[in-house]
């Protein structure tokens, strides 16, 4: 049994040349998938800062979850209690325009 130098030239050659091509692959890969995670992180924040400023509640209108000054909800009497009267629900304000299709609809 003989122990050599392996595969000698060409192998090592062969080798250099199937490590460099699955390092390329490999980090063209990764670079893909981080272009594709950055994508839908600005897609997404741009999404919720869309819905904010659509849904936004007015700045002086009260919280629901607000405590009570006097102590927990749960030791305010029920029946001493006033009842406040439900917020009054607004059509989400919407600055789209109409989209007016490219081609029209095929019948």
């Amino acid at each position: 049994m003989r122990i050599g130098p392996g595969f000698g030239l060409f192998g090592q050659l062969f080798g250099a040349i199937f490590a460099g091509l699955t390092f390329i692959v490999v980090a063209v890969v990764l670079i893909g998938l981080l272009v594709l995670v950055v994508r839908f992180l600005l897609s997404a924040t741009r999404a919720a800062d869309i819905y904010v400023r659509l849904h936004d509640v007015a700045k002086d209108a009260p919280l629901v979850d607000a405590p009570v000054a006097g102590g927990p909800v749960a030791d305010a009497p029920v029946a001493d209690a006033p009842v406040a009267d439900a917020p009054v629900a607004t059509a989400p304000r919407t600055t789209r325009t109409k989209r007016i299709p490219k081609v029209p609809p095929t019948v």
